[in-house]
């Protein structure tokens, strides 16, 4: 198998994840999230960090370091308390796992492949 065919082969894995409910879920939620309603809740979160990271560079002796940290934990918790920012975490989370669980599978299957200076190398194939 050549390079061009792997990759043609990795291009179909894709297209077959993109068809799983989990995506589609991830993709749901994504839009969710992105509607006009969420905005102004990251965007007070994101305005809440930016002054945070410039107050806690000094450290929390600042004088706006206590007002900073409650800012930031009172925008956090109204973002993340919304049934829409929950739900793509956890769509976000089920694809994440799913992805790394293919990965460990790739790469477990590939390292029974490397030779090792105290073992032979072994390797599946397709019952071959």
């Amino acid at each position: 198998m050549d390079r061009t065919q792997l990759i043609d082969l990795t291009y179909e894995a894709v297209d077959e994840i993109k068809n799983l409910d989990i995506y589609k879920d991830y993709l749901n939620a994504k839009k969710a999230i992105d509607k006009i309603e969420l905005s102004p809740l990251f965007e007070a979160f994101n305005q809440a960090k930016q002054q945070f990271d410039s107050v806690s560079k000094y450290g929390k002796y600042h004088p706006d370091y206590k007002q900073a940290t409650l800012k930031l934990m009172e925008a956090k918790t109204a973002l993340y308390s919304t049934k829409d920012y929950i739900a793509y975490q956890k769509a976000n989370e089920t694809l994440n796992l799913y992805l790394r669980n293919i990965s460990f599978k790739i790469t477990q299957m590939l390292s029974e492949c490397l030779v090792t200076s105290d073992k032979k190398a072994s390797c599946h194939t397709k019952g071959h």
